[in-house]
């Protein structure tokens, strides 16, 4: 009753908003308004057979990122096309501390990857974790949190703590992939006696060029894992 309560007052002081438009939510509408749930840009079909992204062009199999790399995980899905209101959104969670979107962006990935979770069978949420100064100086880990709320949905265990960031890297923003690959040469580190069940499942928020998880996949290789896969909370559009 007390818990209740005091969920009352906090709704009431901060009322729930729609992440992607930020007006208040009415109550029967849940974690998104009814006009922007409309207008959810999905990574649907056609998709990249490698990464999941959305494709543009129907012929292909392949995103053009996919068809000329040779990357280090097995195979990933993207939940969101990166466009528009969503991608504000994630920008808000990311810089302006907006973790309460976090719920909704999980149930979102939970739901729409359940068959792909279901074929892949991971044994091991992994977040991408931030370089420690950066995460002191946002106040948080996004991939972390997001993670750990996949984690309670689909009952798979997060390991948070097990790979950290051990290369403060510049901003990747304009480098292309070759750049992205070589600005993070070193970046992660698997903790010392880390033992992850198989498959492994990557967590991001943003899925660009592919670098920071194939440099994240790359140093579990070198530690013996080969199953290694992805959910990205968003990616891109491929264009033709």
């Amino acid at each position: 009753m007390f818990k209740d309560r005091a969920e009352w007052l906090l709704d009431l002081v901060f009322p729930p908003r729609c992440p992607l438009c930020d007006r208040i939510l009415l109550k029967e509408e849940g974690m998104i308004c009814a006009s922007c749930k409309k207008l959810l840009p999905w990574s649907s079909e056609p998709r990249c057979g490698k990464c999941g992204r959305k494709l543009t062009d129907k012929r292909t199999e392949y995103c053009r990122g996919c068809c000329g790399t040779s990357h280090h995980f097995v195979q990933g899905e993207c939940t969101f096309v990166y466009e528009g209101n969503l991608r504000d959104s994630i920008l808000r969670m990311k810089f302006e501390n907006r973790r309460e979107y976090i719920p909704f962006f999980a149930a979102a990935m939970a739901q729409f990857h359940e068959a792909f979770l279901a074929r892949v069978k991971p044994q091991t949420l992994l977040p991408v974790p931030l370089y420690e100064e950066k995460r002191k100086e946002r106040g948080f880990d996004q991939c972390a949190l997001l993670a750990k709320e996949l984690s309670g949905l689909t009952g798979i265990r997060c390991a948070d703590r097990s790979v950290v960031r051990i290369k403060k890297t510049k901003a990747q923003k304009g480098l292309d992939y070759a750049a992205r690959q070589q600005n993070l040469e070193g970046a992660f580190q698997i903790v010392d006696g880390t033992e992850l069940r198989e498959p492994l499942l990557i967590v991001d928020d943003i899925f660009t060029t592919g670098a920071t998880i194939d440099s994240l996949s790359g140093a579990l290789k070198k530690n013996g894992y080969s199953q290694i896969f992805f959910l990205a909370l968003s990616a891109p559009a491929d264009r033709a």
